[in-house]
C-alpha cells in the first residue's frame, strides 16, 4: 500500500508537485515497448488523498475511450 502523502509513490513519473497538472514523457521498461515514448498526464491534488489511475487505448482502435481520457484530463 502506498503512503498517500508520498509523491514518490509513482517513481516512473519523476518529480511531481502538489496542486499541479503535469505532463511526463516516460519510457516503459518492457521489451515489447522499448524505444517508445509515452505521454502521461498527472493531476496531483493540493492535499493528500486517494489515488486514481485512468487509462485508455490498450487496443489501438479504442478511439472513444482515448478521447474520453483526454477530455477528462483537460476538464480537471
Amino acid at each position: 500500500m502506498n503512503d498517500r502523502n508520498d509523491l514518490s509513490s509513482f517513481p516512473i513519473l519523476g518529480q511531481r508537485e502538489r496542486g499541479r497538472k503535469q505532463h511526463h514523457q516516460i519510457m516503459l521498461p518492457y521489451p515489447a515497448l522499448a524505444g517508445e515514448s509515452w505521454t502521461v498526464t498527472s493531476l496531483t491534488g493540493g492535499e493528500a488523498g486517494p489515488t486514481v489511475f485512468i487509462n485508455a487505448g490498450i487496443h489501438g482502435a479504442e478511439y472513444p475511450a482515448i478521447q474520453t481520457v483526454i477530455e477528462i484530463g483537460n476538464l480537471l
